[in-house]
Order: structure tokens, then sequence, then C-alpha cells
């Protein structure tokens, strides 16, 4: 029915370098995207990483990780397909149900964000790409 998307990052420091115990690793959400997807076959997002973001690393120290945290609004059972008109002269209109059981899916998707120079960056923006993810 719908779907969230935030790019993360995850700052994990080494249990020894800690100043507390108990600390517990570091999650940045950096951009958002929210989508309707009822009745659809696709869907579009945008994430930008800021120019300022750290890349992904590793050290012995600390360790910086990237993902695509997911949040899934599903319905526990299938909903009817609107009919569509016969003839472009017809026109219909559909409304949903009032109430839907959901299920909710959480899913975690770990991506390499790589440094750049800025330059380069604003130059790549141009290039045409697609990248699909099938669920």
């Amino acid at each position: 029915m719908q779907f969230t998307v935030t790019l993360q990052s995850e700052e994990h420091i080494a249990e020894e370098c800690r100043r507390k115990p108990s600390q517990a690793v570091a999650t940045m959400s950096f951009s958002r995207h929210h989508e309707f997807c009822l009745h659809t076959q696709r869907g579009h997002m945008i994430l930008p990483i800021p120019l300022s973001a750290t890349p992904s690393f590793m050290t012995d120290i600390v360790t910086v990780k990237w993902r695509l945290h997911f949040e899934f609004v599903l319905a526990c059972s299938p909903i009817s397909q609107p009919e569509l008109p016969t003839s472009q002269s017809e026109s219909t209109t559909w409304q949903g149900p009032s109430t839907v059981a959901v299920d909710t899916m959480v899913w975690d998707l770990p991506i390499k964000v790589l440094p750049t120079n800025p330059l380069q960056a604003t130059a790549v923006s141009l290039i045409k790409s697609s990248n699909s993810i099938k669920v």
C-alpha cells in the first residue's frame, strides 16, 4: 500500500573505545522518501547524499556503514482493482475501502557510499542511470 525509505549512516565504535559500555550504535538519517503504491507496478525515488557526508570506511576504532531503511505497509488481504472503462468516452471513480487490515515490514539494505570530489559529483549527476530492486 505504501512505503518509506530513509538513507541512514551507522557509526559503530569498538567496545574498548566507548565512553560507556552501554553506548549504542549511532544512526543518522539524511534523506527520506515516502510513496503510496497501491495498484502500481513501479515506483521512483531519489535520495540525495550530502557532499559533506562521511563515506563508508572501517578502522580498528570506528566503522561507518550506510543503509537504505525501508518500511513497508502491506495489506493483509488483496484489495480489489478499480474497474477500467471500456472506452475513452467513459469515466469511472474508485473509492477504496474505509478500513484495511495491514502488516508492517522493515528491511535494511546495506549500501556503500564512496568518497567523491564535488566537481565530479556535479558532472555525474547529468549522466542517466537506472537501478532496480525487486521485492
